[in-house]
């Protein structure tokens, strides 16, 4: 019987890494197919590392199937920050830490461990806590914040006024925020107004045509004061705008008010 299953294609990367972990955990990978849950239920582990980045439709669906049927093995789920959130709020599975990817196989390996060894003091029918601080892997509480701009001066600007506050990712186009979108959903996306080749208001208008992310609240960037710039870039119903020269603390607090503090 093995101690650990993941729930992973153990092929590529992750065959690498297996033949690495093996010798240390008595472990075994499962693919995401139809008949993982009865492998699972026969292997009987005492954890369960489900790895839920870059699933087909049809896995994500199973993996679902196998945390919302599985509710008396422990799970660790690795996975980007937005997917692990989604299953800490919506699975009622034990859940007793997540890993938030990318991380380094060294990374991943040393928070395997101590989960592993957190998990292995529990007394005998003790109930895992996902609030247990032995575990140390919560969704972070940060919001994340996209910034679009094709000035890199104002990418910096914002960079360094932003970072210890918030998770701030930037890109110079509108094109690279669309990129960005398909791997990654940010709490706000701060978007200039005035970019060559895709300006402000067709990146907003493209984002809002995706079902994936057509929900993401957008503010404007303008370094324009102008009340007819204003008035057409708020027919695109953004969900407001920032003015760039109207300072650090005017924008801090902008922020702040648009996250509800």
């Amino acid at each position: 019987m093995s101690e650990i299953i993941f729930l992973a294609e153990a092929k590529g990367a992750n065959q690498k890494f297996f033949d690495e972990i093996e010798p240390i955990f008595h472990c075994k990978f499962q693919d995401l197919t139809e008949d993982a849950l009865t492998s699972i239920r026969k292997e009987n582990p005492s954890l369960i590392i489900a790895c839920a980045d870059y699933l087909f439709d049809f896995q994500r669906d199973i993996l679902d199937s196998i945390l919302m049927s599985i509710t008396d093995i422990p799970f660790v789920v690795a996975a980007d920050r937005e997917t692990c959130h989604f299953y800490h709020q919506s699975v009622q599975s034990d859940i007793v830490g997540y890993i938030i990817t990318p991380v380094s196989e060294m990374q991943f390996l040393n928070r395997m461990r101590t989960i592993w060894d957190a998990m292995k003091k529990k007394k005998p029918g003790e109930k895992t806590q996902i609030a247990d601080s032995s575990f140390g892997f919560q969704v972070q509480t940060k919001r994340r914040i996209l910034v679009v701009d094709d000035d890199p001066v104002c990418l910096r600007q914002m960079m360094n006024l932003l970072k210890n506050d918030y998770i701030v990712s930037v890109v110079k186009s509108g094109q690279d925020c669309l990129d960005f979108l398909k791997h990654d959903k940010p709490d706000l996306i701060l978007l200039d107004y005035e970019m060559p080749e895709m300006n402000g208001v067709e990146t907003l208008t493209r984002i809002r045509k995706h079902i994936d992310y057509d929900k993401i609240p957008v503010l404007f960037l303008t370094a324009v004061s102008d009340k007819q710039l204003v008035q057409e870039a708020l027919l695109s119903k953004p969900q407001g705008y920032l003015l760039k020269n109207s300072g650090s603390a005017a924008i801090i607090k902008k922020i702040e008010s648009f996250f509800g503090g």
